[in-house]
C-alpha cells in the first residue's frame, strides 16, 4: 500500500535548517577573494601596463608603433570609436573622432565637397570605413566596395546633383566595375581639349616623314651633334641612319623607375628588367626645348615667347649673333667651314618670325594679330581621368600601345591630318581595363587558372580615393608617403638581392 503525503512528511527532520554547512566559510572567503581580485584587476587594466589586454587585436602597420602603450593616441575618455556601438554615429562622436585623427596626424580633405551634401559628410567618421585592430597585415586604405556603395548605389540621395567635374547631372548609380550597368564609360575621354596639331603616326615612322620613304626624313646627320646621343639606341648610331622615336623619347616618368634607366624602346618595358613602381604615377609634360628642338629648331629664339618678345629676340639674332650661334650649336671649329646655304636659310627663318607666324602655325592654333600672344594655350591635360587616379608605375608590365592604340595603326598610305589626328583621344575606354581588372573573386581565380598572366582586382579604391579629388590635382599626404616608402623598400630589396 503506497504511503500518503502525511506519512512521507513525518520522515523529514524539521530542525534541518539549524545545521551548519562545513564549506560555507570557504565559500564566503572564496567569494570575497574573487571580488578583491576583480577590483584589483579592473584597476590594473586602466594602467599603462594592463591597457593592452583590453585591445581586440594588433593595429595596422601604419599605427603599429602604438600597439603596446599608445592607446591614448586614439582613445579619448567618453568617445565611442566604433560606429556600430551605441552612440557611435552621433554627431558629437563623429565630430570628436574626426578631430582626434585630423588634428594629431592627418590632414584630409572632404570627399568631393562641391558635389556632396554636407549632412551626408557629417555622418562619415574615420572609423566608419577605416577599421583598426585587425592586424599588421591589414591595410587601412584597401577598403571593401560596400563602403562606396552606401552612397554611390543611390548617388542622387547623396550628391547635390552635379558630378565631381562640375559638368552634367550626377545621375548614374555605380555598384561595380565589371558590367556596363555597374560602371559608366570614362566621360573624360570623350574629346581632347588640346589645341596642338600633332601626328603620332608621323612621329613614330623612321625619320618622321610626312609620307613613308619621304626624302625629308630625319637622319642623325641632319640634326645637330648635341642632340644625336639623345635619340641613339644603345648609345650607337650612324649619321645616315634614320632616327626612330618611341614612347619614352618624349614621355618621361615623373620619378625614376628601376629597370628603365637605360631602356628606350617601349617594347622593353614588359621585360623582367622593369619593376612595378608605386611612386611613378604619371609622366612629365613634354618640353619643347628638350624633346622637340632637335628637329624644330627656332634658330636661337626661345620657345613660348609672346609676339613682342619673339620679334625682339629674332631682331637681335640678325645678323650680329647669327654666326656665333651657328658656331656654338654645330660645334664647328671654324666658322668658315659652315655651309653658306644653311646660313641663308637660318637668317630667312629668323626674318620670317618678324613678319608672320607660319613656323608657329605648324603645331599651334593662332590668335588674332591684335593680341600680344601668338598662339592659343596648348591645354594638354596633365591628367585625363578627372575623377580617378591611374598609376602608370603599376602597369609597367603592359605595352604602351595596349592602352594607347591609335598611333600604332598601319598608316603607311594616305596623307596625315595632324589637326584631326590630335583631336582623337588615344586612350582605350573601360572595356580595355575590364580585360584584366575583374571584380568577382571566383571569375578572377578562373582567369588566372587558365594561364592569363595579367589578372587584377577591380575594387573601387584601386582607382578612386575618398580623400582625393583628382580634378583639383590633390593627393592625400598618406598616399604620397606610402608611395615614397614603397619605392624605397623596393630599392633596398633589389640591392640586397643583387649583392647575394
Amino acid at each position: 500500500m503506497p504511503l500518503t503525503g502525511k506519512q512521507r512528511s513525518r520522515r523529514i527532520d524539521r530542525r534541518y535548517y539549524l545545521s551548519t554547512d562545513p564549506y560555507l566559510r570557504i565559500k564566503r572567503l572564496a567569494g570575497i577573494a574573487g571580488c578583491v581580485i576583480a577590483i584589483v584587476y579592473s584597476m590594473w587594466l586602466f594602467s599603462s601596463a594592463g591597457v593592452s589586454q583590453v585591445s581586440p587585436g594588433d593595429l595596422s602597420q601604419a599605427h603599429s608603433a602604438w600597439n603596446k602603450n599608445g592607446c591614448n593616441e586614439c582613445h579619448a575618455a567618453g568617445t565611442v570609436l566604433r560606429p556600430d556601438s551605441v552612440g557611435g554615429l552621433s554627431p558629437q562622436n563623429v565630430s570628436a573622432i574626426t578631430a582626434q585623427c585630423n588634428t594629431k596626424c592627418h590632414s584630409v580633405t572632404d570627399h568631393f565637397a562641391d558635389s556632396t551634401k554636407g549632412d551626408v559628410l557629417e555622418k562619415e567618421s574615420c572609423t566608419l570605413c577605416h577599421h583598426e585592430h585587425v592586424g599588421t597585415e591589414f591595410s587601412l586604405v584597401q577598403l571593401a566596395d560596400n563602403n562606396c556603395r552606401r552612397c554611390h548605389s543611390n548617388i542622387q540621395a547623396s550628391s547635390k546633383g552635379r558630378d565631381a567635374t562640375g559638368g552634367g547631372t550626377m545621375s548614374l548609380n555605380v555598384s561595380n566595375f565589371s558590367s556596363e550597368k555597374g560602371h559608366p564609360s570614362f566621360k573624360s575621354l570623350k574629346s581632347d581639349p588640346g589645341t596642338i596639331k600633332f601626328s603620332h603616326i608621323q612621329h613614330m615612322r623612321p625619320g618622321q616623314p610626312m609620307a613613308p620613304n619621304d626624302r625629308s626624313a630625319k637622319s642623325f646627320g641632319k640634326i645637330e651633334a648635341e642632340f644625336r646621343q639623345q635619340y641613339a639606341r644603345g648609345g650607337a648610331f650612324e649619321l645616315n641612319s634614320l632616327i626612330q622615336l618611341d614612347c619614352r623619347s618624349c614621355h618621361e616618368p615623373d620619378t625614376d623607375v628601376l629597370g628603365l634607366e637605360n631602356q628606350m624602346a617601349s617594347d622593353a618595358i614588359r621585360s623582367n628588367t622593369a619593376f612595378p613602381s608605386n611612386s611613378h604615377r604619371s609622366y612629365k609634360p613634354v618640353d619643347f626645348e628638350k624633346h622637340c628642338i632637335a628637329c624644330h629648331n627656332l634658330d636661337g629664339v626661345m620657345h613660348g615667347l609672346n609676339r613682342e618678345q619673339t620679334a625682339q629676340s629674332a631682331a637681335k639674332l640678325i645678323p650680329f649673333r647669327q654666326l656665333e650661334l651657328l658656331k656654338s650649336r654645330s660645334q664647328t671649329p671654324s666658322i668658315a667651314t659652315l655651309n653658306e646655304d644653311d646660313l641663308k636659310q637660318r637668317e630667312m627663318r629668323l626674318m620670317q618670325l618678324l613678319t608672320d607666324e607660319s613656323s608657329c602655325q605648324k603645331c599651334h592654333l593662332l590668335v588674332p594679330r591684335e593680341s600680344i600672344h601668338i598662339v592659343q594655350p596648348s591645354q594638354i591635360p596633365s591628367r585625363w581621368f578627372k575623377a580617378a587616379v591611374f598609376p602608370h608605375g603599376q602597369h609597367l608590365m603592359m605595352h604602351c600601345q595596349e592602352c594607347h592604340p591609335q598611333p600604332f595603326a598601319n598608316a603607311s598610305t594616305g596623307t596625315i591630318d595632324s589637326k584631326a589626328e590630335a583631336a582623337i583621344v588615344m586612350i582605350r575606354d573601360i572595356e580595355s581595363c575590364r580585360q584584366c581588372h575583374i571584380g568577382d573573386e571566383a571569375a578572377r581565380a578562373s582567369q588566372s587558372a587558365k594561364g592569363e598572366k595579367f589578372v587584377a582586382s577591380a575594387n573601387c579604391v584601386d582607382c578612386h580615393r575618398y580623400h582625393t579629388d583628382p580634378s583639383k590635382g590633390t593627393i592625400s599626404k598618406a598616399d604620397a608617403h606610402s608611395s615614397a616608402r614603397a619605392f624605397e623598400e623596393l630599392r633596398n630589396f633589389l640591392s640586397q638581392r643583387s649583392s647575394k
